[in-house]
């Protein structure tokens, strides 16, 4: 039950991470590329940055789909230990995200008083 459970929680993750990365690739990045061009602001580095970041973490999701499968297929203790590492890591990437959403909306002077 635990190999279940830990295989379709990877394949929730993995998926939604790699929609999330290959949107940012294909679709975000291009978009504000064209706008930032249009508006003679120069990105160059922030952009390709940004698309090596995306390539890693789509890999990573695509992994984690990989992973799951294997684990909802023919479960494995190797396989399940792997498996509870990457939703650890998939945990601390989503909770780590919320924080920084959270903190970009908190004003400076709020934070002195």
């Amino acid at each position: 039950m635990r190999y279940k459970v830990v295989g379709l929680s990877n394949l929730i993750f993995g998926a939604l991470l790699s929609i999330y990365a290959f949107s940012m690739l294909f679709v975000v990045v291009p978009r504000l590329s064209s706008l930032y061009t249009e508006l003679n602001i120069d990105v160059g580095s922030s952009v390709t940055g940004t698309n090596i970041r995306m390539v890693f973490i789509l890999i990573f999701g695509l992994l984690g789909i990989l992973l799951g499968a294997k684990l909802l297929s023919k479960p494995s203790k190797i396989y399940f230990k792997i498996g509870v590492i990457f939703l650890a890591l998939y945990l601390v990437w989503w909770g780590l995200g919320i924080i920084n959403s959270m903190l970009i909306n908190v004003n400076p002077p709020d934070l002195i008083r």
